[in-house]
C-alpha cells in the first residue's frame, strides 16, 4: 500500500507517518509527507496512492481545494480529512471522504480510519500472505499482488521481488504459488520464475520488466508466455 500525507505542521506529519506505520505493520506500506499543498500536486500524478490524508487548514491552498483539483483531474482516491477544527468537519462531505481525524485526537481517530482503509481495500485488493524465515527476518507480510514484480526459486528458497525493487525471501515451492488462483496475471517464463504480467513487455524471447530487469524465457516456453502476454493485454485494453 501506498499512502500520502499532506499537512503543513511538520510536527503532526511526522506524527501521522509513525502512526500510519505503526497500525499497518502486517503490510508493505510505503508514506509519502508533504508538507505544503503544492509538493503533493507537483508528485501525486506521478504516484499511485491508495489513500489520502489530508489537512484541510493549510495557508497555500485548502484540503478541500486538493479534493476539487483531484476530482477535477479524474484522480479518485480514498480521502481522510484532518483537521483542528471541528466546524469544518460539517463542509467536508462532497467528495465522499473516508474518514476524518482530529489533531487532538490522532492516535484513537487514526488507528480507526486505517482499519477502515484496510477493510475498504481488501474487498478491491487481493493479496497474499507470507513469512520470512527466522535467518531471513522472520517477518510476516500481506503482500499486494499487483505489486509484485516476479516469484523466483533460488535453491530451497523462493525469492519475491516487488515493484519498489525489495526483495523478500521464503521457504516455500514455486509450484504453490504457479497455481494460485489470486495470481492468475502471472505467467512462468522458465521452471523457476513465475512473472507478473502487469510489468512486463515481451521483446524477442525476453521479458523486460518495469524495473529496467530483463529476464530470459526458456524456448519452449516462449509461445505460451507471447500468447498469455497478448490475452492480457487485450483484457487490459477492454
Amino acid at each position: 500500500m501506498r499512502f500520502a500525507v499532506v499537512d503543513d505542521m511538520e510536527e503532526v506529519l511526522k506524527t501521522i507517518h509513525n502512526l500510519i506505520i505503526q497500525y499497518t505493520n502486517d503490510y508493505e506500506i510505503n508514506v509519502d509527507c508533504y508538507a505544503s499543498a503544492g509538493a503533493f500536486l507537483d508528485n501525486y500524478s506521478t504516484r499511485n496512492y491508495d489513500a489520502l490524508f489530508l489537512d484541510i487548514d493549510m495557508p497555500d491552498i485548502s484540503g478541500f481545494k486538493i479534493a476539487e483539483i483531484l476530482h477535477e483531474h479524474g484522480y479518485n482516491i480514498p480521502i481522510v480529512y484532518i483537521t483542528g477544527r471541528d466546524d469544518l468537519i460539517t463542509n467536508a462531505f462532497r467528495y465522499k471522504p473516508i474518514g476524518f481525524v482530529r489533531k487532538q485526537h490522532l492516535e484513537t481517530e487514526l488507528e480507526f480510519t486505517i482499519d477502515t482503509i484496510k477493510s475498504e481495500l481488501n474487498m478491491a485488493t487481493v493479496y497474499i500472505s507470507v513469512k520470512e524465515p527466522r535467518t531471513f527476518g522472520g517477518k510476516d507480510y500481506s503482500l499486494n499482488v499487483d505489486e509484485i514484480l516476479y516469484f523466483k526459486t533460488a535453491k530451497h528458497y523462493l525469492e519475491i521481488k516487488l515493484i519498489n525493487n525489495k526483495a523478500i525471501t521464503i521457504r516455500d515451492k514455486i509450484s504453490n504459488y504457479s497455481d494460485n488462483p489470486k495470481l492468475k496475471n502471472f505467467v512462468m517464463i522458465d521452471s523457476g520464475i513465475l512473472i507478473n504480467l502487469a510489468h512486463i513487455k515481451v521483446v524477442d524471447n525476453a521479458v523486460e520488466l518495469s524495473n529496467g530487469e530483463r529476464m530470459l524465457i526458456s524456448r519452449r516456453r516462449v509461445q505460451f508466455v507471447l500468447q498469455a502476454y497478448i490475452k492480457y493485454s487485450k483484457k487490459v485494453l477492454i
